[in-house]
């Protein structure tokens, strides 16, 4: 599950293959959700952009969604592959899912090689941890939204 930035928004996954967005300001009356389909698979995964106005989610293929209005989410854009996880670079240009990084304004991409199961950017956006299924986590160098160079590698422990 992930807060919009504005806190007014909650959405969430669901192993039914969709995702949901939930009005949580208050101001509506026990509002039913907006409920997001397209998925194949569990969505593992949902993120905002910084500005709210644009929400991930991940199952299997990843789906971009206009959030302007809440209540009316629009589909935009989908990523194929088996992604599980996504996160937006804090000012909002650079995106990463499970296996690419995307310079949102011109769509250059990086791989990842393994099956990642957890994203995020530190503050300022110039690295991105990633955590695998084997227990191995993972510091990515990212310059400009286009290159990523791997910083470091913390193995699992017994």
């Amino acid at each position: 599950m992930a807060f919009s930035p504005d806190g007014r928004a909650v959405a969430t996954g669901s192993w039914d293959h969709t995702a949901r967005v939930w009005d949580v300001s208050g101001r509506a009356r026990a509002r039913r959700p907006a409920v997001l389909f397209g998925h194949r698979a569990i969505v593992w995964s949902v993120a905002f952009s910084p500005d709210g106005r644009t929400l991930v989610s991940v199952g299997g293929s990843t789906l971009f969604w206009d959030v302007t209005d809440p209540a009316h989410p629009k589909r935009v854009s989908v990523i194929a592959g088996g992604a599980y996880q996504a996160a937006f670079s804090p000012e909002g240009r650079v995106f990463a899912n499970s296996d690419r990084l995307l310079d949102l304004r011109d769509l250059s991409r990086g791989t990842h090689d393994d099956v990642v199961t957890s994203l995020a950017f530190a503050p300022g956006g110039h690295v991105l941890a990633s955590g695998s299924w084997d227990g191995t986590a993972r510091l990515w160098q990212v310059t400009g939204g286009r290159a990523l160079w791997l910083l470091a590698v913390v193995l699992a422990h017994e």
